[in-house]
């Protein structure tokens, strides 16, 4: 992954992002990336890692979000979060506050998410 997936991926985003930013879209256009789960913090028998939903990488980039943010970290294996983890109501709260056309007033997943 490191070796074949990532740098296209990295290579392509970079160029999507230019893209966007060089069109004057960026600011007005949230870019969101993610995969469905993270992966166990070790390998398996089968040489290979299994989906592991306690913790994964999300990015985010232009409506509104601030350049260059890392927030929250995870374990040093990755396994789980360490500190400011966000759970995926949280993520959708940000987004709906970042594209300004939702807000917790009128979302059923923000209005039905505990107060911290």
């Amino acid at each position: 992954m490191r070796d074949h997936l990532l740098p296209p991926f990295d290579k392509a985003l970079s160029a999507f992002l230019d893209d966007m930013q060089d069109r004057g879209l960026l600011d007005e256009t949230l870019v969101t990336w993610w995969g469905e789960f993270g992966r166990t913090p070790k390998i398996n028998r089968q040489v290979g890692r299994e989906h592991w939903g306690f913790c994964q990488s999300v990015g985010l980039a232009g409506g509104g979000v601030q350049r260059g943010l890392i927030y929250g970290t995870s374990t040093k294996d990755g396994g789980y979060p360490e500190t400011l983890p966000v759970r995926p109501d949280d993520l959708s709260a940000t987004m709906f506050h970042l594209l300004g056309s939702i807000t917790s007033s009128t979302c059923t997943i923000c209005r039905a998410a505990p107060s911290r």
